[in-house]
């Protein structure tokens, strides 16, 4: 009794002290920049209203089915992968908290999906704080945490993938790595033996990398740097301590790889493995034998190795170690550097092609990353120095291959970025700590210019996000009319309707409308998508209608967006990824979303769209229904199709295949089509019924 009172004294004398304003300070912060986008109605991307429709069926049931009821019904609906469980579990979880158990209601389920990565940003930002507290030791622990908590709070690489409404796994992923990292650090510091509490933080580490996987396909960020580390650590170690310190490091570093194995292993079966070698290989199928052979290899050479700096424990040897471990940390950075300039992770798939997360990440750096930019770069040329430099500095390798590995991701992809954020913050904390050290023992000046310094960053950083997220806005709150759509679709069609719609909104049908959808982004029915893309171009009706007949559809939703993008189309009908092939070019379809304003003085009406101004009358001139007759000349020689919206809300241009295309004849409402029923529309979107 004694001690639960000691122990409830110690958390109540917490609650007050300077710790507890810091952390408060830094999940405040984070959850406020976050929390700006919860004015929103609705949510982020399209994945979010996938992981929201997965937790509702957790709250109404208990867990989910087996094969998912509202998609890919030409296929019996589509398997549910096991993996982002504790993701669902979680929130699930954090629902029946907050509303003190309360049954399943949409309308505030929706409002959790809002807060709920906000929430879990924040909580990773106090995680951020705990983790730089213990990597920079006492000294400097407590400034390097708030540094880096936040850091974590608003660079806005990091905030975007966590901001109120980006109900994604990720969100929620990066909580296990940072706490699996935090424990791992906490087995490692200062000089690391096998004792047992220094056994359990690398078990809970590992606990916490597994509960990664079983969350978030981000998990291969756990190999691909705890491998480097354990090499850079453990040479540094035996360097500085010799090998049976090294072996100790080693020890742990195994029962933390072994405890992750062994959930992921549990939760996704072996596959992972091939999923890592395949990362580790850039996407090279290396037979198991070449595998085995290096594996072996390395084996034999560090057996070597071993023997000979075993037999000579002179100060000479452990200094060439160092030497070497500090070479080899500089390696690495030359080796991302090299196959960054080699190497680009474009996708080799239609899909890939068409989706804009696909783009080359560095020339997003500016807008992710604000002014921090520089700081991986310098991050990576400084650590090394640092590692061999410092007693005990051997946790540092960590960062040095997290900044690394992460760098190099964001490099290659845009939607990768994100995963810089959290390191780069950390790295700023770094930074920040080496230079006070450097100039602690130099004049006043120089210090307090080192303090403004870093307050300024500081500064900046925070400026930098709370400015990013005021520029996002949730793409259904912008897109033409599927917010006001969906709900009429949920209201007024028959719940066994099945919908034959493109994929980009086949989570927001299946979620908002719920109903069943042909396909989602998910993409898991490549021949479905090739299907609607030849449905989309072709010119007979009757062949068209073939397509949503044969597997069973009776409903078409389409948005005017589709109408600029029958290259696409082509590309998906066709599978082919070359813009130039003439079955792709030879389509030319523009939308044009157009903004009215009115002349104060002369009272006269004009449209801007796109780059182009018409009056009310040449907005009037444009036919609103479907002519087989072209009304404009481009360049004296390319005649063209233009159309408008009844409300002047856009105009449209088309070659003549485009204008010929089923896509283009039902939405201006060619009069000879029979099998397609317009039964509503709004703002740009369309509800076709599908008839015999």
């Amino acid at each position: 009794m004694n001690a639960m009172i000691e122990g409830f004294k110690t958390r109540l004398k917490w609650l007050g002290s300077r710790e507890f304003f810091f952390v408060a300070l830094v999940f405040l912060l984070a959850f406020s920049i976050r929390g700006h986008l919860l004015r929103y109605e609705l949510f982020f991307e399209f994945d979010s209203y996938w992981h929201a429709r997965m937790v509702s069926y957790v709250l109404q049931n208990g867990w989910v089915p087996v094969r998912d009821p509202l998609a890919y019904y030409q296929l019996g609906g589509a398997p549910i992968d096991t993996v982002n469980y504790l993701f669902w579990i979680a929130s699930t979880f954090m629902y029946k908290v907050f509303t003190l158990g309360a049954m399943y209601n949409k309308q505030l389920w929706i409002e959790f999906v809002k807060f709920l990565p906000a929430f879990y940003g924040a909580l990773i930002s106090v995680v951020a704080y705990f983790l730089g507290k213990e990597w920079f030791g006492k000294k400097m622990g407590v400034a390097a945490g708030l540094m880096a908590g936040l850091m974590a709070a608003s660079i806005p690489a990091f905030v975007y993938r966590t901001m109120a409404g980006f109900f994604e796994d990720d969100s929620f992923g990066f909580l296990w790595l940072a706490l699996g990292y935090y424990f791992f650090i906490k087995a490692v510091n200062g000089t690391p033996s096998l004792d047992r509490a220094r056994m359990v933080h690398a078990g809970l580490a590992g606990i916490m990398f597994g509960a990664m996987a079983a969350s978030w396909d981000g998990y291969f960020l756990v190999v691909l740097t705890m491998l480097p580390f354990l090499l850079f650590a453990f040479v540094k170690l035996w360097g500085e301590h010799g090998l049976k310190t090294a072996k100790h490091f080693a020890g742990l570093w195994v029962i933390s790889m072994l405890v992750f194995s062994a959930i992921t292993t549990l939760v996704r079966g072996t596959q992972w493995l091939n999923t890592v070698i395949s990362i580790l290989t850039f996407g090279t199928t290396l037979p198991l034998a070449l595998i085995a052979f290096g594996i072996v290899g390395l084996i034999v050479i560090g057996g070597a190795l071993f023997m000979v700096f075993e037999r000579q424990q002179s100060s000479a040897s452990h200094k060439g170690l160092r030497l070497a471990g500090l070479a080899f940390m500089y390696l690495f950075v030359v080796a991302l550097v090299y196959f960054s300039g080699t190497y680009q992770a474009r996708a080799n798939t239609v899909t890939g092609l068409s989706v804009g997360e696909e783009n080359i990440g560095s020339q997003f750096f500016g807008n992710k990353y604000s002014f921090l930019a520089w700081v991986p770069f310098v991050v990576l040329l400084i650590t090394p120095w640092i590692v061999f430099r410092k007693k005990d500095g051997h946790t540092l390798a960590l960062l040095h291959a997290w900044t690394g590995v992460s760098l190099f991701m964001a490099w290659q992809k845009l939607k990768w970025t994100f995963l810089l954020g959290l390191p780069l913050g950390i790295g700023l904390a770094f930074l920040c700590v080496e230079a006070f050290a450097f100039f602690r023992n130099r004049s006043g000046l120089e210090r307090k210019v080192v303090g403004v310094a870093g307050a300024f960053f500081l500064l900046m950083g925070v400026a930098a996000g709370m400015f990013f997220v005021t520029q996002n806005t949730p793409n259904i709150e912008m897109s033409n009319g599927w917010k006001e759509v969906l709900p009429w679709v949920s209201d007024n069609l028959p719940e066994g309707a099945r919908m034959f719609n493109w994929w980009d909104e086949g989570h927001w049908i299946s979620f908002l409308g719920e109903r069943a959808v042909y396909l989602d982004n998910r993409n898991y029915d490549s021949n479905g998508n090739s299907q609607y893309g030849l449905f989309a171009l072709n010119e007979d009706e009757e062949s068209a209608y073939q397509a949503p007949k044969n597997v069973g559809a009776n409903y078409w939703i389409v948005g005017n967006d589709q109408l600029g993008r029958l290259n696409s189309f082509a590309l998906y009908g066709y599978n082919v990824t070359n813009y130039n092939d003439p079955r792709v070019s030879a389509y030319v379809g523009i939308a044009m979303p157009c903004s009215k304003s009115t002349n104060n003085l002369t009272g006269e009406t004009s449209y801007a769209c796109a780059g182009n101004v018409l009056n009310e009358q040449q907005m009037l001139n444009l036919p609103v229904g479907w002519g087989t007759i072209p009304n404009q000349l481009i360049d004296n020689r390319i005649p063209m199709f233009a159309y408008r919206e009844k409300d002047h809300s856009s105009i449209y241009l088309f070659n003549v295949p485009a204008n010929k295309s089923l896509l283009v004849r039902a939405w201006f409402g060619d009069p000879t089509l029979r099998h397609f029923k317009e039964i509503h529309q709004e703002k740009g979107v369309k509800v076709f019924q599908l008839v015999d």
